[in-house]
């Protein structure tokens, strides 16, 4: 469901525009999406632009239902069928880090649980402001095109990287003895898999970005341009520090020249 309204001022100088929208995916709780904006013009040729809008991911198809082994590791989704068929809980699953470190060791007390696999799958959040211009000059020649963004995301959705003994992490009596099983993956003589599985991350995730466009019309219709973007995850050192994979999946500057 979808609604949207708008309104001019100051002889169409100032537009204000507010929309909503709702979405229901049955795997997932309804989402509402709210955004406003402003433009204002000054002198004819300049806009200034100013928003806010509250958006959503629900995980994708892969996100939820991949089930692929990917040779390093085996690539699981985050969806009740394959938690059950695998067996994930936060008894039998262990950073894939501390069972590295226990067999360095040899100590089972180096094993850490990953108890998040217990976690409820949502959908991913983010709130976004931006504000921009455009131009012209040089009796017209000239347009210049610029904006800033800041996003805060919540339930940022990354990949974890865990390990369980197999097959289904040992049910039935075995996984009663944990300290046994811990033991017998130090030496080998039960089987382990490594998984790559989606949850939430915790707490807020930042980003923030900006573009720069410029194109200058020449004589005879031909013209000249170019642009430059920056994209930053500010929180890149955070989610790291949490475990995750951040899949963020963009350079930090991208530019283009152009002639035409």
């Amino acid at each position: 469901a979808y609604t949207q309204v708008s309104k001019s001022f100051m002889d169409d100088n100032l537009k204000l525009q507010g929309s909503l929208r709702y979405d229901k995916n049955e795997n997932f709780e309804g989402q509402l999406s709210p955004r406003i904006s402003a433009v204002g013009t000054v002198s004819g040729n300049h806009n200034f632009r100013g928003s806010f809008q509250r958006g959503f991911r629900i995980p994708t198809t892969q996100d939820q239902f991949i089930d692929l082994d990917v040779v390093t590791r085996r690539l699981v989704g985050s969806n009740s069928l394959l938690v059950n068929r695998y067996n994930f809980s936060p008894q039998n699953t262990y950073t894939t880090e501390s069972v590295q470190r226990a067999r360095a060791t040899g100590n089972t007390a180096d094993f850490e649980l990953e108890s998040r696999v217990d976690d409820e799958f949502k959908t991913e959040k983010v709130n976004t402001f931006e504000v921009g211009y455009k131009g012209l000059f040089m009796d017209g020649r000239l347009l210049i095109d610029a904006y800033y963004y800041y996003s805060r995301y919540s339930d940022f959705i990354a990949e974890i990287d865990f390990t369980q003994a197999i097959p289904n992490g040992l049910t039935g009596a075995k996984v009663n003895d944990s300290d046994a099983v811990r033991q017998q993956i130090i030496d080998g003589s039960v089987r382990t898999q490594r998984f790559g599985f989606d949850i939430n991350a915790d707490g807020n995730v930042e980003s923030q970005g900006w573009a720069l466009q410029v194109d200058y019309t020449l004589n005879g219709g031909y013209f000249i341009g170019g642009n430059v973007a920056f994209n930053e995850l500010i929180s890149q050192a955070d989610l790291l520090a949490q475990g995750f994979r951040a899949a963020y999946n963009t350079p930090k500057y991208r530019y283009n020249l152009k002639v035409g």
